[in-house]
């Protein structure tokens, strides 16, 4: 990766840190405060909540400036963890609290700006390895985060943990001050129900959104039953961040896995599509040559799937291969380049010679 892609990507891990050493020290700071595992659970899940009201604000989210935006987040983050040096005594617990809700509006707002920022300074080339670079960094703080922010909190105490996440939410915003990100056009965005209608729409990304809100409204019952259960191992409290760190492992390994998955299986707009939509679609193509066992057109002599007649069938005649799974797949055209034939012979969903 060239020019200021790098530079991003380090601002954008150094305010992740900061973002995951606070999120469960929260947490970690209200058990040790109250003793209550439920006040301890609901100030982290505050965080969470303003995610899932997050698409009410996307058609303005998408019109601000992503500069402005990354910076707007990162110095208002850093100011409100002033407040947090009101926490002195137990019934002072409130400002965690408030703290999570703001932090959790603000993350809104960073996750919405900052692919689009990082897609705006990376070649398109590019785009796919750093945003892959980006998801790495993510799962990665997720890792590291949460064991050194309740190692500091165990250590130095609270005060020094707000010193700390606070510098390094302003070291992020100065590294982001060195990186120019063009503005972007807003005159396509969007109207506030349309990405939502979208996602109501098409049942795979529907059902995607419904388990998106029950695993954030998981999160708020797992946060406090994790403080119950370390008790219950009679752990401390800064145990929590052993346990909620394995989320980073997931993050890791889902973004090394998944993009091979993609490039193997088709892109996300092939993935997205239901197999009847697939099929009704490739039923309707025109099909000018003859077609091999499995075949699937409206070819000359050829029958729906039946293996009556072989010869070509490749992308420029529009057939479709039936694969080894009854899958509609379009026809490999390195099959077609190098002069063999998809689906010829006796052994249909294979490139065979001509």
């Amino acid at each position: 990766m060239s020019g200021q892609v790098p530079l991003f990507l380090v601002s954008r891990a150094v305010s992740a840190l900061a973002g995951s050493m606070m999120l469960l020290a929260l947490g970690v700071w209200a058990k040790q405060l109250t003793g209550s595992n439920t006040l301890a659970g609901l100030c982290t899940a505050v965080v969470m909540a303003p995610r899932l009201l997050g698409f009410l604000a996307g058609e303005s989210l998408d019109r601000l400036p992503r500069r402005t935006a990354l910076l707007g987040a990162e110095l208002t983050t850093a100011g409100a963890l002033a407040v947090l040096w009101l926490v002195q005594r137990d019934e002072q617990y409130v400002p965690l609290v408030i703290f999570g809700l703001v932090y959790g509006a603000l993350g809104v707002l960073v996750y919405t700006a900052s692919p689009g920022a990082l897609k705006a300074i990376t070649p398109k080339d590019e785009i796919p390895r750093a945003v892959s670079v980006l998801q790495v960094i993510n799962g990665t703080v997720l890792l590291l985060g949460p064991i050194s922010g309740t190692a500091v909190l165990a250590t130095l105490g609270p005060r020094w943990l707000v010193v700390v996440t606070a510098g390094l939410f302003l070291i992020g915003a100065l590294l982001l001050i060195l990186v120019p990100i063009p503005r972007h056009d807003c005159g396509d965005v969007p109207g506030r129900w349309a990405g939502m209608r979208l996602l109501w729409s098409d049942p795979q990304l529907r059902v995607a959104l419904v388990t998106l809100v029950m695993a954030y409204g998981v999160i708020g019952l797992v946060d406090g039953s994790l403080y119950a259960l370390i008790d219950a191992l009679h752990r401390p409290a800064q145990f929590a961040g052993v346990v909620l760190a394995t989320q980073g492992i997931g993050m890791v390994v889902g973004a090394f896995v998944v993009p091979g998955l993609i490039a193997r299986h088709g892109s996300l707009r092939c993935l997205g599509r239901s197999q009847s939509q697939r099929r009704a679609d490739l039923s309707r193509r025109p099909c000018a040559g003859t077609c091999g066992p499995g075949c699937h057109g409206t070819c000359p002599g050829c029958s729906a799937d039946g293996p009556d007649h072989t010869g070509p069938c490749d992308d420029d005649s529009g057939c479709v291969a039936r694969g080894p799974r009854g899958f509609s797949a379009p026809v490999h055209d390195r099959c077609r380049r190098s002069g063999r034939h998809w689906g010829v012979g006796a052994s249909p969903g294979r490139c065979h010679a001509p």
